[in-house]
């Protein structure tokens, strides 16, 4: 069984439009690298928190959620408390990074660099473990019988 390579391209995709948005960024602008890499360390500094509350938090109250509001309940409930909670803490930082730093002052383009490291930081960090994920299967491919059935045959030609 092979993995189906065209799979690829989602994930190399997604860290191509990161990368090539910097390069683009950059080279239309003459950005300096620092307002990139503060956009992605902005972006860090947010999700980190929202990943020790998926360890710690959020298990427990979607499992209260559930107990009370039933499957379709405690769905609705925790996709609003996701929402909210990515909201707060993504917009939230943004607002702290632009209103207590130089970032306030920053020109149209330099501030646009700040967007563009964000979201690029977010694009390529998030799909790496995948593209990992996917040359293994490549690389190995009995790795894929290690795959539960049902989703084994996403991954299959």
């Amino acid at each position: 069984m092979d993995m189906n390579p065209w799979l690829m391209l989602g994930p190399a995709g997604m860290v191509a439009v990161g990368l090539g948005s910097i390069s683009y960024w950059r080279r239309r602008s003459h950005a300096s690298l620092r307002a990139f890499l503060f956009g992605g360390l902005v972006w860090a500094l947010s999700v980190a928190p929202k990943s020790v509350m998926d360890l710690t938090v959020t298990p427990m109250l979607s499992l209260k959620l559930d107990s009370s509001l039933g499957s379709m309940g405690a769905l609705a409930a925790l996709g609003l408390y996701v929402g909210v909670r990515t909201g707060l803490f993504e917009c939230g930082a943004t607002y702290l990074a632009v209103e207590r730093t130089r970032l306030r002052d920053a020109s149209l383009d330099e501030a646009t660099a700040f967007g563009v490291g964000f979201g690029a930081t977010e694009a390529v960090l998030l799909e790496i473990p995948s593209l990992i994920q996917m040359a293994a299967f490549l690389a190995n491919p009995s790795l894929i019988d290690v795959i539960p059935p049902e989703q084994r045959a996403f991954v299959i030609n």
